[in-house]
């Protein structure tokens, strides 16, 4: 039997007699393969409070608390939007005031859609009887015909409970979603959505249940049913009549998309050893999306000119060009970002840093849009210390972000940390294009220098950073090479000079990863100790 993901999304509003029942009977769901998120409408009673104190320690869970009121039928497309990852994603609508029927209601919609099912409804009972929502001594819920045909629609049939899957809810037309003057319907969301899937479907993928499966509130005098039923006729004779019908869905055989690539530029100068831990990681944490990696070497004698020439002969499994220093930075990174990253999208990193975590960053570059400024790699929820101040920092206000990502508006965050800080010129996955305008103008001599142009000219970037839940790429800050431009602390707790670990690397000696990679910290920068083994026990 195929064990389905099911996404439930419970938009709600003023509930707060009903929301701690809704939530409990998804709680006790058998049936555990799921993930809830909760949108909230700016209800004006505890509602809120109710929820934050019932989901608290559940994973499964996620809560968006609108500041702006919207509607029932926008609030549950941006929870789809928000908690669905996969096509394949069973969609299950709950509204806040009402709840399930029982402990097995996942369990018996799973069996349901082993049979190549794309949607069902039904059946559901009233609170006030207990007993299943009949009309003319027939269950509200039927199924329908083989020829069904929304203009000659008798009533609205496909009731609660309604599931679907995702990639069939991708198929409605966004216009399709919206009224005549562009907004989401306030009212009838139910059948907005519904009408198109059962089209969509076709017959030989959509059931009718028969099973009770929901238990409907009809005690809440806050029911559209009973606030608007005469909107409620003239959106149903809209939908019926005006809109237009679809077609069948085909499902096609996904084609299987190559990795985005990611082209590479790190700077170097007098860290060989450095940069040798910068690469390993690479092919650690990036393998999948990197492209090709352009690493650009200074050094001010020849003792770190041979611990180069090393790096430059070790095989490291990823594509790496070597561009050594012209001795202008500026020219070098240049022609760098503009005659040989071939890419969309490019990342620049500094050769004290190193990935933590393996990253997959498809998901990321799916929603970068006019108004990202960038794809942080270092930000994370981990992130309450600011290494360059020396001061703690709080998280900021996050946006709701499909993908599982954190969005922040940047500018509302303390300037002073790097919460309030979008110029990071290394660890944020930038479109080259922009990358290549950016720094057209620009002077600089250093990667710092270069950094604190971005800084001072933050109305070049967007408004909005991403980034995922756990740090990818940590800056470790144990020594020192420039001291132009506003620097960062470095050293303070563990140090280690430029020549003493470009001795150890000639040596023999590499820097060892196993207490590196996924690290605990509390900022993008970390000073860790450095623990070293023979090149021939590579972690």
């Amino acid at each position: 039997m195929d064990n389905n993901k099911f996404c439930i999304i419970v938009p709600v509003y003023n509930s707060s007699d009903w929301i701690k029942k809704c939530i409990d009977s998804i709680k006790i769901q058998t049936y555990q393969k799921y993930g809830a998120i909760i949108v909230n409408d700016c209800s004006t009673d505890k509602t809120a409070d109710i929820i934050k104190k019932e989901i608290k320690g559940f994973d499964k869970f996620k809560f968006i608390d609108n500041t702006k009121k919207s509607c029932a039928l926008e609030n549950t497309v941006k929870g789809i939007r928000y908690i669905c990852k996969n096509d394949e994603d069973i969609i299950v609508i709950l509204d806040g005031d009402d709840w399930l029927a029982s402990k097995d209601v996942l369990k018996y919609v799973n069996t349901a859609y082993q049979k190549n099912i794309w949607v069902t409804w039904g059946q559901f009972k009233l609170a006030t009887t207990n007993k299943i929502c009949k009309l003319n001594g027939y269950n509200w819920c039927v199924p329908i015909k083989k020829d069904f045909n929304r203009r000659t629609m008798a009533r609205y049939v496909f009731s609660h409970l309604r599931t679907y899957k995702y990639f069939l809810f991708k198929a409605i037309r966004e216009e399709d979603l919206r009224d005549k003057n562009g907004n989401y319907y306030t009212t009838s969301g139910d059948v907005v959505v519904s009408l198109p899937l059962i089209e969509l479907a076709g017959h030989k993928h959509r059931k009718c249940l028969d099973k009770v499966l929901y238990c409907y509130n009809d005690t809440n005098q806050l029911s559209d049913m009973k606030r608007c039923p005469e909107l409620q006729k003239e959106i149903y004779h809209e939908l019926k009549f005006e809109k237009n019908k679809y077609e069948p869905y085909t499902k096609v055989k996904t084609k299987i998309n190559k990795p985005t690539p990611v082209d590479i530029l790190i700077w170097t100068k007098d860290r060989p050893c450095q940069v040798d831990l910068l690469l390993r990681s690479i092919k650690y944490g990036f393998n999948k999306n990197c492209g090709n990696v352009f690493v650009r070497y200074d050094y001010t004698n020849e003792e770190f000119k041979k611990g180069y020439d090393k790096v430059v002969q070790k095989n490291y499994g990823i594509p790496i060009s070597y561009i050594e220093t012209t001795g202008d930075l500026e020219f070098d990174t240049k022609d760098i970002v503009n005659n040989k990253i071939k890419t969309k999208y490019m990342l620049a990193i500094c050769d004290d840093d190193v990935f933590i975590r393996p990253v997959d960053v498809e998901g990321m570059l799916d929603l970068y849009n006019k108004d990202i400024a960038g794809v942080s790699l270092r930000m994370s929820t981990d992130i309450i210390y600011c290494y360059g101040t020396q001061k703690s920092c709080d998280l900021p206000k996050f946006e709701p972000c499909e993908n599982n990502l954190l969005k922040w508006k940047w500018a509302d965050s303390d300037p002073s940390t790097d919460w309030g800080y979008p110029a990071a010129v290394n660890n944020t996955i930038y479109k080259t294009q922009w990358y290549r305008d950016t720094i057209k103008d620009f002077k600089f001599q250093t990667p710092n220098t270069l950094e604190f142009l971005f800084n001072t000219n933050r109305h070049l970037f967007a408004p909005y950073l991403i980034s995922l839940k756990k740090t990818r790429i940590l800056n470790i800050p144990v020594n020192q090479v420039q001291t132009e431009c506003p620097t960062n602390p470095f050293g303070k707790t563990f140090a280690y000079t430029r020549k003493e670990l470009n001795d150890k690397w000639l040596n023999g000696e590499i820097i060892d990863t196993k207490n590196i990679y996924g690290v605990g910290h509390r900022g993008v920068n970390e000073e860790l100790p450095y623990r070293f083994i023979e090149e021939g026990g590579i972690r």
